[in-house]
């Protein structure tokens, strides 16, 4: 049950694209901006690296990143260059945890629950990354970290969103033809 840890070609030309067109355009989304920060680049996956080529994975569909406390470490995770970019999404449960410290956020300590209720197993709920690695990727719908949930903020980018999300899943789907995902 060997995992990708390696972002395939598909998965891979998502995220270079993408972190492309945020370093030479932060506001490429067309997002309302005085809702969404432009300082970060977008998070098109939440894990991915550590599912087995072989299971069944979890794909949580969320809004958006929210901009918490750290915020700024995200930012100097992912912005440097490709390479950790990839990583803060690829490997996102092995990275996220570096940057938090290892605070679990409550956004986290509720996904315990839901976690354990799908993959039968008992989560951690003080360190619930690695189990998180193993069966679960989550796609936030919009890419980027708002301040808030605000719907209407990403009005003007509906067609941008939707080819992104669009393609995200599709590069998913030739992975895991078999994916479950949860809405």
């Amino acid at each position: 049950m060997q995992a990708n840890h390696e972002p395939p070609c598909g998965i891979t030309t998502l995220l270079r694209d993408q972190f492309d067109r945020w370093k030479s355009d932060p506001k490429h989304l067309g997002l309302d901006w005085g809702y969404y920060s432009p300082d970060c680049p977008p998070l098109l996956f939440i894990g991915g690296g550590g599912v087995a080529a072989t299971a069944v994975p979890l794909i949580t569909v969320s809004i958006e990143p929210l901009r918490t406390h750290h915020f700024e470490a995200q930012i100097a995770q992912a912005a440097p260059s490709v390479r950790p970019y990839i990583d803060w999404n690829w490997s996102y449960f092995d990275v996220f945890p570096r940057v938090v410290s290892g605070v679990v956020q409550p956004y986290w300590r509720n996904m315990v629950e839901f976690g354990e209720g799908w993959s039968s197993a008992r989560i951690d709920p003080t360190s619930p990354w690695a189990s998180f690695r193993d069966f679960m990727i989550e796609l936030p719908y919009i890419p980027m970290h708002a301040c808030e949930h605000v719907p209407r903020a990403s009005r003007a980018a509906g067609d941008a969103l939707k080819g992104l999300f669009a393609a995200r899943v599709e590069a998913l789907v030739k992975l895991w033809p078999d994916a479950t995902f949860v809405v």
